[in-house]
């Protein structure tokens, strides 16, 4: 986990990984050809001020995320492992980030 929390830390000061976390929908084109990525994080868009985030699945971990969050009373990160789907992930961080102000 204390590598999800460097990686973080590392990221947000790469404008472009930033901007990427942030946007739905990324295109990149590589020599001829163009490439899209969605974002899977639901947030995007919404109240929510996170700074950068990576979702993932991997059946040995099940549904995670981890999200840096920028909030009244500074930078907050947020990490969810183990959940049991792509879809409870989500509620669960926000839970979190709620619950620990």
């Amino acid at each position: 986990m204390l590598i999800t929390i460097i990686l973080g830390y590392a990221a947000k000061n790469y404008p472009l990984i930033v901007k990427a976390s942030q946007t739905s929908l990324v295109k990149i084109k590589l020599k001829n050809s163009w490439f899209s990525f969605r974002n899977t994080n639901p947030l995007i868009g919404q109240q929510h001020k996170f700074i950068v985030s990576k979702t993932g699945y991997i059946r040995a971990a099940g549904g995670c995320i981890a999200l840096m969050l920028d909030t009244n009373i500074g930078q907050k990160v947020v990490i969810v492992l183990g959940s049991r789907s792509t879809h409870t992930r989500i509620p669960e961080a926000v839970f979190i980030a709620r619950a620990y102000k």
